[in-house]
């Protein structure tokens, strides 16, 4: 009995021994928690899969109290927005890294990385239109036929006295329907 008791124990002694070992270096995993980001250390490398990143664009940059900040614009959306150095910013965006001497920035999105150029914005003058020009009028044949007058115009007279027959017709037609309704009434 005490030796299995002893067989038992150094069994559990040795199970944690390993488990340490395999663990050291390796951090500890919060399954709770939110997933870590994969450090980027190498270069970038640029593939030609497309990806949900090529909907950005870098548009500026700003640094305020140490803190750097990059412009993006979305193009499907139609949106610019903000996005802080090491953080998750709108669509799960991040930005990892600026180069200043290239002009170019690292973001990243679900383990994704692309790197971005700043846009650089041409200003022109607009381009100024020659002036249309009016269309003549058509040219007029000697055989032109004009329309004909109407040919029952109503006096004014004539326009009241058929004004007052409608009239007429519907105080009639009225007088009908309260009849009717006085006599589903009775």
């Amino acid at each position: 009995m005490i030796g299995k008791l002893i067989l038992v124990v150094m069994l559990a002694g040795a199970t944690a021994l390993v488990g340490q070992v395999a663990d050291e270096g390796a951090a500890e995993v919060n399954p709770f928690g939110a997933p870590a980001r994969p450090a980027i250390n190498g270069p970038i490398v640029e593939d030609a899969a497309p990806s949900s990143l090529d909907q950005f664009q870098f548009n500026g940059l700003m640094v305020m109290n140490g803190k750097v900040r990059i412009s993006l614009f979305d193009a499907k959306q139609n949106k610019s927005f903000w996005v802080r150095q090491g953080q998750l910013g709108e669509y799960g965006v991040s930005f990892q890294r600026f180069d200043e001497e290239n002009e170019t920035v690292v973001i990243a999105q679900g383990g994704v990385t692309k790197k971005l150029s700043l846009n650089k914005v041409k200003i022109e003058p607009l381009k100024i239109a020659a002036p249309r020009a009016t269309p003549s009028p058509p040219a007029v044949t000697g055989n032109v036929s004009r329309p004909s007058p109407a040919a029952n115009v109503e006096s004014d007279e004539e326009a009241r006295a058929r004004i007052q027959r409608v009239a007429e017709e519907i105080r009639r037609r009225r007088a009908e329907r309260r009849k009717q309704l006085e006599n589903r009434t009775n």
